[in-house]
């Protein structure tokens, strides 16, 4: 990793980078990567990354990374939740199609969603995975379609069983027992950005005190699951009481910084063996994190915003004709699968139900987009499956539709509401009475995209966890 700086060209890339589309049609190159290898990150919101300009460098390894890549400025998680986003960026099915929607925790994954482990071993690639958190772990069937799935909780007691040094050295020792000719597709789950966040000291330390510190005092909630206006009881109960906004965006700051370090250790090693030239990588995240948007804190799932829903979002092949390429326009992670199937050249059956598409145009640049359009799907606390939240936008445009009346209450108090996130990324502004015929316009268009969520069925299987996996969800926040 230490070469990719020197990897970046000048002359038509620089320009590229800035979405310049004059260049020549190039070849991807003269055979496909070897390796998949898909780096997730759980609650990881794309502007709190230096990667996409925020005031503190916590990921000076991942941008480095993406020098070498192409990476999309806007990424857009399906469901600001683990399990749904995750389900769908692995079937590219959206959640109302899959039916898996709302809570994380309660989710199993029926075998009849073809996933993307499964598709990679009939193209005949060994497949392993290390996750660290519960949701996504064999007792919610993620684990179909891998030879190797490795739950870090399990292999290692206590906090330092979900830690990213512990998620890289098992992924690592995975590696180390591949031999170079052998194919693989390998998945490395980290977790440490979701609450409760819980750093290294010597990676949040330098952010309690920083000139970004928030010193905004904020109201203790007396019930574990009140996130509304102020810090829920399990969080602040936690740490001593604190209720300084900035002491927790410093703790999730450094939690980011921390995963980063460890990122960029993974990347050394892939390198040192030789793999970053044969592999295509991908870096994602499946949500992001409230940290006071809409008055909503340290929390995600419930709303559509940006907060929660702006991810992280890099691709790296070998062949990748202009490094360094920044995509402006919105894209939705449920794109990745038709992305990665089509970069390998895999051959994929007919009968195959995919709703995203390839971005290879995209990542060439030729094409500025694939779709106008991006949704994404929210909701939690007890919402009927037709009452979910749902928003669609363009590149300036976003617009939010709220079925629920309890949830027009907690947001906006009406069913609508639209946001000029061009220049109000935060969706602070709700705008919708100004524009009714772009409302009437989008409304019809949300529609084209989404219908009646898949029922679950009667005989819907619930997960059954271990006592390793109890404790790694109570040390995430899941259980009381």
């Amino acid at each position: 990793m230490r070469r990719l700086i020197n990897l970046v060209q000048l002359s038509c890339v620089t320009l590229v980078a800035v979405m310049s589309w004059g260049c020549l049609p190039f070849d991807v190159g003269a055979s496909p990567p070897k390796n998949v290898i898909i780096i997730s990150i759980d609650t990881l919101r794309a502007d709190h990354m230096s990667l996409h300009g925020y005031e503190r460098r916590t990921t000076p390894r991942i941008d480095e990374f993406a020098s070498l890549g192409v990476t999309f400025d806007h990424g857009r998680a399906p469901w600001p939740k683990t399990v749904p986003s995750m389900v769908s960026m692995f079937t590219s099915r959206p959640p109302h199609i899959t039916g898996v929607m709302f809570g994380s925790r309660g989710q199993y994954i029926n075998d009849d969603e073809l996933m993307l482990a499964e598709i990679a071993a009939d193209q005949g690639l060994s497949t392993g995975a290390v996750v660290s958190n519960a949701v996504l772990g064999a007792a919610t069937n993620f684990g179909q379609g891998f030879d190797s799935y490795i739950e870090s909780y399990k292999i290692i007691d206590g906090d330092i069983g979900y830690r990213a040094d512990t998620v890289t050295d098992l992924a690592l020792s995975w590696l180390d027992k591949k031999s170079e000719t052998d194919p693989f597709f390998l998945w490395v789950h980290y977790v440490d950005p979701h609450t409760t966040y819980d750093p290294p000291s010597e990676y949040s330390q330098p952010y309690l005190d920083d000139d970004h510190f928030d010193a905004e005092v904020l109201r203790l909630n007396e019930d574990d699951g009140n996130f509304d206006s102020g810090v829920a009881g399990r969080y602040w109960r936690r740490n001593g009481e604190q209720d300084k906004l900035g002491w927790y965006v410093a703790q999730y700051d450094g939690e980011i910084a921390y995963t980063d370090a460890q990122i960029g250790r993974f990347l050394d090693e892939l390198e040192a063996q030789g793999r970053l030239d044969d592999s295509l990588i991908v870096l994602t995240a499946d949500h992001g994190e409230s940290l006071g948007e809409h008055r909503f804190f340290f929390e995600h799932g419930w709303y559509p915003y940006n907060a929660s829903s702006w991810i992280p979002f890099v691709v790296y092949w070998p062949d990748v004709p202009h490094p360094g390429l920044r995509v402006h326009y919105p894209v939705g992670l449920i794109n990745l699968l038709p992305t990665v199937a089509d970069l390998m050249e895999w051959t994929i059956a007919d009968n195959v139900e995919w709703h995203g598409q390839t971005l290879l145009p995209v990542l060439r640049g030729e094409q500025e987009r694939v779709d106008d359009y991006v949704v994404v799907e929210a909701g939690e606390g007890g919402l009927k499956r037709n009452e979910y939240l749902r928003s669609i936008e363009d590149a300036r445009w976003k617009l939010v539709h709220v079925p629920s009346k309890r949830y027009q209450q907690q947001m906006q108090q009406m069913e609508y509401e639209l946001y000029e996130t061009r220049v109000d990324v935060m969706e602070t502004e709700n705008v919708v009475n100004e524009h009714p015929g772009l409302v009437k316009l989008m409304q019809a268009l949300l529609a084209e995209r989404t219908s009646d969520p898949q029922e679950i069925k009667e005989d819907h299987q619930l997960p059954e966890y271990t006592q390793e996996e109890l404790d790694n969800l109570r040390a995430l926040g899941y259980l009381r």
